[in-house]
């Protein structure tokens, strides 16, 4: 049976990893993508099991509190953030903005820093941002999830969370 998508992904990620980037000096990380990477292929359902499910969150947290390195705990949350179908930014936001506080979050483009490349836009679920190429964009906040992606996708660090 074949594997549902969010499965095939977060099982690319970990082969990824497991291959020619963990460097094996944390025993967590070594081991305990080793052991998602089996629970998400051993079993014979196109998606795990609430059980294994269950397991690999905990290796996941697990993983993301006691590796080294800050690619061993991105690991663990791409994987737990591509098998609850969420960005990994809109994972770490819940997580540690759970509730009411989100909507206090305020995404805002300084127009010093932007260049107007568009990533930003383009990388957007909403359409919230809008701009002209080569000039700065701005962030339409009535539309904006506050997912945090247009953030993470700008390469000159001209998002932010606005004070």
């Amino acid at each position: 049976m074949e594997k549902a998508p969010e499965v095939l992904s977060a099982l690319k990620i970990l082969d990824k990893f497991t291959s020619d980037q963990c460097c094996g000096k944390c025993i967590s990380c070594r081991e305990g993508t080793r052991q998602m990477q089996y629970l998400l292929s051993a079993s014979d359902t196109p998606t795990p099991s609430g059980l294994d499910m269950h397991m690999i969150t905990l290796l996941g947290n697990l993983i993301d509190h006691t590796a080294r390195c800050g690619l061993g705990k991105s690991i663990a949350r791409q994987v737990l953030a591509v098998l609850e179908g969420k960005s990994e930014a809109e994972r770490v936001i819940e997580e540690y903005l759970p509730g009411p506080y989100q909507e206090l979050l305020f995404f805002q483009i300084d127009p010093v820093l932007c260049k107007g490349c568009s990533k930003c836009a383009r990388s957007c679920p909403t359409n919230a941002i809008h701009g002209v190429i080569k000039q700065p964009y701005v962030i339409e906040h009535d539309k904006c999830i506050k997912c945090g992606t247009c953030m993470m996708n700008c390469k000159f660090g001209a998002i932010a969370i606005k004070d």
